[in-house]
């Protein structure tokens, strides 16, 4: 009985280790630190919403605050852009693309599997890669909430490190100042 639980314990380690990411991707679909960096160098405040495909609590906030300020971003030419990252492998290559029709930047991470202790894994190691000096509460613990909201400005500097609540508000204020 030990020796099959270590062995689970052992190979489930393994399959975590094996999903570290790179910034070399050749999948048009998947986003790498690197890439990230970039497209939040090109705006003053970047939305960047991590969700999943099985998360209730991210297609509610997709269809009730991601996309409306996305509008409200067109509609105002604010200098702000909005960035989906889909934290598993569940969401589909049409999902991606029809997020891109609305005019949302979206990707996914890769290998990021189907399981959410790794989606989780992967959305933390991700955020920890591209942003090593800025401690993210919101994904501290083995099961943190789904999705993950960070506020970006064009410096790289998270300004949400601690609330993901305060992402909309942060946005809200941002667009009403800058419109």
């Amino acid at each position: 009985m030990n020796t099959k639980l270590i062995l689970l314990i052992i190979t489930f380690s393994m399959g975590l280790l094996a999903c570290d990411s790179s910034n070399v991707t050749s999948d048009p679909f998947c986003i790498t630190e690197k890439d990230l960096k970039e497209q939040i160098s090109k705006k003053d405040l970047t939305f960047v919403f991590f969700y999943t495909s099985w998360c209730g609590g991210s297609n509610y906030n997709y269809e009730n605050y991601v996309l409306p300020y996305h509008k409200k971003i067109i509609k105002t030419n604010t200098n702000a852009q909005i960035l989906m990252i889909a934290g598993d492998d569940a969401v589909s290559e049409e999902k991606i693309k029809e997020i891109k029709n609305e005019g949302i930047l979206s990707y996914r991470l890769s290998n990021a599997g189907a399981f959410p202790p790794k989606n989780r894994y992967k959305i933390r190691k991700f955020i920890e890669s591209a942003f090593p000096n800025q401690e993210v509460e919101q994904t501290k613990g083995f099961g943190f909430a789904i999705p993950v909201d960070l506020i970006i400005n064009k410096k790289g500097e998270i300004l949400n490190l601690t609330d993901s609540i305060d992402s909309y508000g942060i946005l809200y204020k941002y667009i009403e100042e800058n419109k």
